[in-house]
């Protein structure tokens, strides 16, 4: 119901307050949530004497009668949930209160957290890039390698003294090359005696460096400056690598513009090395390794933003770590009318509405555990295989879907306002979201 002014009366011109038993109460069926305080005044009763216009409704609330007053273009909604207005037997109840609409608000204008304008381009800023080289030097671009020139040949003087032969631009580029090369050919793990090998090894590296000149770079590579590092580690644990990590994260976005659709998920770099945020996940096929949570371009897998887990600060539990991690990296595309999609990691309310907010939307799954689930859709047995299950709210949409005999899938979404069906190849009623 839309109100375009709201004036209520002062104190002293408070009529006589009646008793709720002889209030006159209209039967329309209506049963929403705080109606127990909206009695009206009997069709023969005076209203209060005062120069308001005749297109006023005066209520007794709570606080005593209120005047609302509509204009000439107020229309009352004809949706079936405008919001969560509904008898008792079309709601469903979460744990913390949270109230579900089972049937779907009318059709309606898009939201503007909906429209995204695409660029006229993906690669702006790319007039230079004609081949591999040109690429690499737009994300890799030419500062970044004079200071890992600058700090490797201080390392390598601090090591070895005069023995230290110099390393130049082109040489640091030829490594982080045959780094790249090696990975690629999935022989990045393989010991450098087998690279060598004249026989199996690869005839790439051999052709670049030799066995020892390779190994002398790769023990004296540095991207920091090492005289200042321990005070810089106090404050940040990933100060070693900080400068020249940001650094390239701001070329990644400046050279690509991602679609409409980003997906934010965690990445475990496998690591045994010593390291104060060294992670063991015993699900992954590597458990030990560093982790960081990339926010990607869903169409193109292309990274846009990082962000390494540190571990605790200090002594102190890290609280909604996954939300405010997305909320972290969703920031460089606030306003842009895209869509987040998740996992239950980052999932919950909280995040749904701070996105919306921004005008971002949002597709995750959810885990059984959140007290704003309707114990309904908690409950696997109450949704039966390949009928899916739809609850409405107010900017959000939860979907129980099974396609196996035991579990279902909880779907959150901020993108999508109905229970569309999408037929697919082997399932049968699949929700759209």
């Amino acid at each position: 119901m839309s109100r375009n002014v709201f004036q209520a009366f002062n104190d002293d011109e408070l009529p006589e307050t009646r008793e709720p038993d002889d209030v006159y109460e209209p039967d329309d069926g209506s049963d929403s949530e705080g109606e127990e305080f909206n009695y009206t005044y009997p069709p023969d009763e005076d209203l209060p004497d005062d120069d308001l216009d005749s297109d006023e409704e005066y209520v007794l609330t709570e606080m005593g009668p209120v005047a609302f007053r509509f204009t000439e273009d107020y229309q009352p909604s004809t949706s079936a949930n405008p919001d969560i207005g509904e008898p008792h037997d079309q709601r469903l109840r979460a744990k913390d209160g949270t109230l579900w609409s089972i049937t779907p608000p009318a059709n309606q204008k898009t939201p503007s957290k909906n429209i995204f304008r695409p660029a006229k381009t993906r690669h702006s800023n790319c007039n230079g890039m004609s081949d591999p080289t040109s690429a690499f030097n737009l994300f890799i671009s030419p500062n970044i390698i004079r200071d890992i020139v600058k700090f490797t040949n201080l390392e390598g003087q601090r090591m070895d003294g005069g023995k230290w032969m110099q390393t130049d631009e082109i040489e640091i580029k030829a490594l982080i090359g045959c780094f790249i090369h090696l990975g690629a050919m999935n022989q990045s793990m393989f010991p450098s005696e087998l690279i060598w090998d004249v026989k199996c090894g690869n005839p790439m590296a051999r052709s670049v460096f030799t066995r020892n000149r390779f190994l002398k770079l790769s023990n004296r590579l540095r991207f920091d400056d090492k005289e200042t590092r321990t005070e810089r580690r106090e404050r940040d644990a990933f100060a070693p690598i900080r400068d020249l990590w940001e650094r390239f994260q701001s070329n990644l976005r400046r050279y690509y513009t991602p679609g409409p659709f980003i997906t934010v998920d965690e990445q475990l770099y496998p690591w045994r090395g010593r390291c104060s945020f060294l992670q063991y996940l015993p699900s992954k096929p590597d458990k030990y390794g560093l982790k960081v949570f990339w926010a990607c371009d869903a169409e193109t897998m292309f990274p846009l933003v990082g962000k390494p887990y540190l571990g605790k600060v200090g002594r102190t539990p890290q609280v909604n770590l996954g939300r405010n991690t997305a909320l972290e990296l969703c920031e460089p595309f606030f306003g842009s009318g895209r869509n987040l999609t998740c996992d239950s990691f980052f999932t919950d309310m909280e995040l749904c509405k701070a996105l919306s907010t921004e005008k971002l939307t949002m597709v995750g799954t959810l885990r059984r555990n959140k007290v704003f689930i309707p114990p309904e859709f908690q409950d696997p047995k109450q949704t039966e295989k390949g009928k899916p299950r739809f609850a409405f709210r107010k900017g959000s949409m939860l979907v129980s879907y099974k396609s196996g005999q035991k579990k279902n899938v909880i779907v959150l979404s901020s993108m999508h306002s109905d229970a569309a069906i999408v037929p697919e190849k082997g399932e049968k009623n699949l929700p759209e979201v």
